[in-house]
């Protein structure tokens, strides 16, 4: 398993693994590892956000927040390059999701 990722089984079959939702929509941009650096980085107009870098920047993990941002409700930059996951992703696989991103703060 690459350095920076977590196990990717699930707890439960009724449980999705937030590892494996974030490995299959956000690495392709955010990188493995979740710090903006994934092989279609480079190609898109905005770098995409180091994720491991949210609750250094906020001061705390803003839960809600970041689910807006990842279900489309809110945009966390100019042009919307980022996919509105909202439509695509259950709720508990937003929940899983943004769990995730909160255990790989650094």
């Amino acid at each position: 398993m690459p350095t920076g990722c977590a196990r990717l089984e699930r707890e439960s079959d009724d449980e999705p693994s937030g590892a494996a939702l974030f490995r299959t929509n956000c690495a392709p941009c955010h990188g493995l590892a979740g710090h903006g650096d994934g092989p279609v980085a480079e190609v898109l107009f905005n770098k995409p956000a180091d994720l491991t870098k949210i609750e250094a920047s906020e001061g705390w993990f803003p839960d809600a927040l970041v689910q807006m941002i990842i279900d489309g409700r809110y945009a966390s930059h100019g042009r919307r390059e980022m996919p509105v996951w909202g439509n695509r992703l259950s709720r508990k696989e937003l929940r899983a999701l943004t769990d995730y991103l909160s255990r790989i703060q650094e």
